[in-house]
């Protein structure tokens, strides 16, 4: 319900695009979107030519074909949703009244894939904490993360990514748990598909490989030939398709090149616009009452593989010279992460006993402030999206950091003040588009 009635809807940024390409596999057997005139392409911002990554586009040209440039994993798993759509006479690019058909659909998919990351979210937490304790930390961390704003606002390639990361960590934590492993396929196709859906994933499988192996080699290796029987039949479609073993946006060298890499780092942490902790102060138990996650390291200390990984993660999105990913609300980059800082989260909470007052009373105040800015604010409050574009923040980055307007408690009162201000230090304009 809350992806349904949320007011923040972003379907016209990056996703928009991604359910054309479905369409374009249901009707026509293939990726390309030539079949599509080139005027409706302009739906969609711009069309790019000869040049693979620049951030206002999601359609480009390359060898004489048009593509969506974005990852081809949600438009791959969305074909049921636009194959039912197509069923009943419905197309991704007709409208019902001013709104598409493919809004509505992104908002109906949204809504499924959140549905979903709760359940996991829910029965990750159910190995480590009680069902009362695993439902109060899984709402709040949907609701108090980045998982509400952002997986909530659009069918962003991070909702089914995050989706099958939990999948993955869930199932081998269990089978590990349980000393039980038949749950290997499940495990090697939810790595696959969490790359496929977002490449920056590729970095959990070596992690969570080493884990499964730490306890059955056997498994490791099952794991291990399926992944790579899955990666090797996607190069073979990507060298037939694009005569390269990777689409564009695949490629790791995009996240090279940031000269600000500590200046992105902290910003990707503690900035009042991208700041992890800042935008999810829930996550500040993970420090408060790390003693208590060494305790649960100590009996299994394998887990450490699983927890390292999003560090990882923050470091090679910090070297991305777009580290702030445009017009954004919160840590976007960082959600791809959410899955294995959830776990520390959990194992934070493990050992904290809700009957003390302290403890009890950090988590609901946490959790609160949490839920009130990436759900009432990052979902209901229209002014902190407008806070991107006015000024745009790809034009003037620095805004990252002012904490005199922080994105979280933007509102009209605010927006009105830094736009006098702005319009003061730039008097021939500069605002951007």
């Amino acid at each position: 319900m809350t992806v349904i009635f949320a007011r923040g809807f972003n379907s016209d940024s990056d996703p928009r695009g991604s359910l054309l390409v479905s369409q374009s596999i249901i009707k026509h057997g293939t990726v390309k979107l030539d079949a599509y005139q080139e005027k409706i392409f302009n739906r969609y911002g711009c069309v790019i030519t000869n040049n693979a990554d620049w951030y206002d586009c999601v359609i480009y040209r390359k060898n004489g074909h048009y593509y969506y440039y974005f990852p081809l994993g949600t438009s791959i798993i969305s074909v049921p949703f636009v194959a039912v759509l197509n069923l009943v006479g419905l197309d991704v690019l007709s409208y019902a009244g001013v709104i598409s058909y493919e809004m509505y659909l992104q908002i109906i998919i949204s809504a499924i894939s959140s549905t979903l990351t709760f359940l996991f979210l829910f029965l990750l937490a159910c190995l480590y904490l009680d069902s009362n304790k695993s439902l109060i930390i899984s709402a709040i961390t949907w609701f108090g993360t980045s998982f509400a704003s952002t997986t909530a606002t659009a069918l962003w390639s991070h909702n089914f990514s995050t989706l099958f990361a939990l999948s993955a960590i869930y199932f081998s934590i269990r089978s590990v748990k349980h000393q039980k492993y038949k749950s290997w396929p499940a495990i090697a196709t939810s790595l696959f598909f969490s790359y496929l859906c977002r490449p920056t994933l590729i970095l959990l499988a070596p992690f969570l490989i080493a884990y499964i192996f730490v306890f059955s080699k056997k498994t490791a290796f099952y794991i291990s030939f399926l992944f790579v029987a899955f990666f090797m039949i996607f190069v073979g479609f990507n060298l037939r398709e694009f005569g390269q073993i990777l689409p564009d946006y695949y490629y790791p060298n995009r996240l090279s090149g940031g000269e600000q890499f500590f200046r992105a780092f902290y910003g990707n942490l503690l900035s009042p616009a991208r700041g992890l902790v800042v935008f999810s102060p829930i996550l500040i138990l993970v420090i408060v009452y790390f003693r208590k996650i060494k305790l649960s390291l100590r009996q299994d200390k394998a887990l450490l593989l699983i927890l390292i990984w999003p560090i990882i993660h923050l470091i090679v999105i910090s070297r991305f010279s777009h580290w702030w990913a445009g017009w954004s609300y919160g840590p976007r980059l960082m959600t791809d992460a959410l899955p294995g800082i959830y776990l520390w989260l959990v194992l934070a909470t493990a050992k904290l006993d809700f009957y003390k007052p302290i403890q009890l009373g950090s988590v609901i105040v946490l959790g609160a402030l949490s839920i009130y800015i990436n759900t009432f604010q990052g979902l209901f409050n229209e002014y902190t999206q407008r806070w991107n574009a006015e000024p745009n923040i790809d034009l003037h980055p620095d805004s990252l950091f002012d904490w005199r307007y922080p994105q979280f408690l933007h509102n009209r009162e605010r927006h009105e003040a830094r736009l006098k201000e702005f319009s003061q230090r730039h008097p021939t304009g500069g605002l951007g588009g």
